[in-house]
């Protein structure tokens, strides 16, 4: 399945892989959200992702929380990690009200 070409901003938290086709056709903004003990996606991935978008003008930020592990946000989660959980809810509608308001 592709992925959506329509989008005025990007919000993934903890994201998987992506191709380089992908990132390509990506140019609105993009939050990144990703805790540091998270074993699913490596902190290095976040980060080459960052310098794919980066490399092409895309703009990013890239948000990591200490300690926190994948699915960090859902509270029906062991992982859950209330405060990494609020604020980074907090920096994504600030985000979205930016680029959507």
């Amino acid at each position: 399945m592709e992925r959506d070409r329509d989008v005025d901003a990007a919000v993934p938290y903890h994201p998987g892989a992506v191709t380089s086709e992908e990132i390509a056709r990506l140019r609105s903004p993009v939050l990144v959200h990703c805790g540091t003990a998270d074993r699913n996606v490596s902190i290095e991935s976040i980060k080459t992702l960052e310098k794919m978008l980066k490399a092409q003008r895309t703009p990013v930020e890239v948000h990591l929380y200490e300690g926190a592990d994948h699915g960090f946000l859902a509270y029906t989660r062991p992982f859950y990690k209330p405060d990494a959980a609020k604020l980074s809810w907090t920096r994504t509608t600030q985000f979205l009200h930016k680029h959507l308001g």
